[in-house]
């Protein structure tokens, strides 16, 4: 179960075995769990382990796969920065609500006062202990490589490689009427403090203010698990809603199966990617290209390196409403960009050159070298 936080700076997992200590990203105490998981891999005898996640796992599991199978290649894909970042994995200060660009003892324990930075020395040592047991790390985008290179993992083990995508059957060009701006937004995606869609609500406040809201402005928002976030975002929105209700632009459609992404987003012009912390390689990106969509997106970590300004999509100061209002006053006002940008909108990568290259990896020699 989550204890919910009083602070959203920390939170712990209690479950019927034990407790997941967030700190050290460790599973405590695995007991019959353990037993039970060492002659799982024994009797299975993998000659490759990947993991995807050790999040309420705990990074045990990577020593304990190490030491009963001594043979085995082991990967460990990066989704974010969990090992290097006790803030839920954001890298995202928790003072001044920023980007952090590094993770030292005395950074870290600015964000979080009631832990030492000799603590967090520790933690980053412990975390790199356990980590030592990965031969192949897979990152899918440069950006949270470079990060995790200059926090220490050797270069020669983290290679990039993107999520790969099924097939889908695209959505097609949205209706327009020749003469008429493409002036409908939308966003996809979970409503939290950090995927910015309180910096899109108050752009579009911006654009009512100055009195230059595009003709035919509509702005859709397709989001999920907002029962989910602390009382105060979920005020925030509440609010943001309630402020842009008089304009008539803004329609909250509430969370969506992902089979019917297709259908939400037939009717969409630009998808809006308005994210505050640094994010990896989003997934709305991909699926946005998979329906020949462009996007807008923060001009910020793996957002700006998967959206090209002026070629696939736009950018936009990074949690800046006035520049993202200038920029969605751009899309919808300027004749032939969204056909332009549509254009070069590539297909996401597919799935089976993702898997041909995984192959690839798990059949490559284990790599000696330690982290430590």
């Amino acid at each position: 179960m989550w204890a919910e936080p009083t602070d959203p700076r920390h939170f712990w997992v209690s479950t019927g075995y034990g407790d997941f200590d967030y700190l050290y990203q460790e599973y405590r105490p695995l007991g019959a769990v353990g037993v039970w998981l060492d002659r799982l891999l024994r009797r299975v005898a993998p000659d490759v382990v990947h993991f995807q996640h050790t999040l309420f796992l705990g990074l045990d599991l990577v020593r304990r796969v190490r030491e009963v199978l001594p043979r085995a290649r082991v990967l460990y894909t990066l989704h974010e920065f969990f090992p290097i970042c006790h803030h839920r994995g954001l890298m995202y200060r928790t003072l001044e609500r920023v980007p952090c660009d590094r993770a030292t003892p005395d950074r870290c324990s600015e964000c979080f006062p009631d832990t030492s930075a000799a603590s967090f020395a520790a933690r980053t040592d412990h975390v790199k202990r356990r980590l030592a047991g990965v031969d192949q790390f897979v990152a899918p985008s440069r950006f949270l490589r470079d990060r995790y290179v200059e926090w220490g993992l050797p270069a020669d083990r983290v290679v990039v490689e993107e999520y790969g995508r099924l097939p889908v059957a695209a959505a097609g060009e949205p209706p327009h009427r020749p003469g008429t701006p493409r002036a409908r937004f939308g966003y996809f995606g979970q409503l939290n403090a950090f995927k910015g869609v309180d910096v899109l609500l108050r752009a579009v406040l911006e654009l009512a203010a100055a009195g230059s809201l595009p003709g035919g402005f509509e702005l859709h928002l397709h989001g999920a698990n907002l029962e989910l976030q602390p009382p105060q975002f979920r005020k925030q929105y509440g609010d943001l809603l309630e402020a842009c209700r008089p304009l008539g632009v803004v329609t909250d459609h509430g969370p969506y199966r992902h089979d019917r992404l297709g259908e939400r987003i037939a009717g969409i012009d630009w998808v809006v990617v308005p994210s505050v912390w640094w994010e990896n390689s989003p997934l709305v990106i991909q699926e946005a290209f998979a329906h020949g969509r462009p996007v807008i997106g923060s001009d910020i970590g793996g957002t700006r390196e998967k959206v090209s300004d002026g070629t696939d999509g736009l950018h936009f100061r990074a949690a800046d409403p006035a520049d993202l209002a200038r920029v969605l006053r751009l899309a919808a006002a300027t004749p032939g960009l969204w056909e332009k940008l549509r254009a070069n909108v590539r297909p996401p990568y597919p799935m089976t050159d993702h898997l041909t290259r995984l192959l690839e990896l798990y059949r490559s020699p284990r790599v000696s070298d330690s982290l430590t």
